[in-house]
């Protein structure tokens, strides 16, 4: 009778509101292998040859007004775009406070949807930003389909 190997699976939990200050994770990786592309099985691969990279990110501030004026109290989602759509750990997500204002941090370079949900339903008007290392501060109006538009 022979035993097969155990395989374990190492996963690294990040926070979508905030990582560390205003940092993000750039990469991980084990030799040429892209951990946040696929997942690393473990048989006889050392833990300590897994290289995490962060770097600082991005803040972005903002304020959500209805379409009356006043503050638009809900949830506001940054959600990554191409090239970076499928890396759920770049997901930032911020409630705004009682003046419709909100922060995300440690936000990486790269396009993005500002969307008041956390999906981009074409029903839903979301902002398109890019992010490129210096901080941002959006203005936005809730339309009446709940989706965010650029204030004028």
């Amino acid at each position: 009778m022979s035993l097969s190997p155990k395989i374990e699976h190492v996963f690294v939990t990040t926070f979508n509101n905030k990582l560390f200050g205003d940092y993000y994770l750039k990469s991980m990786s084990y030799g040429l292998l892209d951990l946040l592309e696929a997942p690393l099985a473990l048989t006889s691969a050392k833990l300590e040859d897994v290289v995490l990279t962060f770097a600082l990110g991005t803040r972005i501030s903002g304020r959500v007004m209805t379409e009356e004026g006043t503050p638009a109290n809900l949830t506001v989602y940054l959600i990554p775009g191409s090239p970076n759509s499928q890396r759920k750990d770049m997901l930032r997500i911020s409630a705004t406070d009682l003046q419709g204002r909100f922060d995300l941090y440690g936000v990486a370079p790269g396009n993005y949807f500002l969307s008041s949900a956390n999906d981009l339903e074409p029903e839903r008007e979301s902002l398109a930003i890019e992010v490129t290392g210096n901080p941002l501060s959006i203005e936005a109006v809730l339309g009446p389909k709940r989706g965010l538009q650029r204030a004028k």
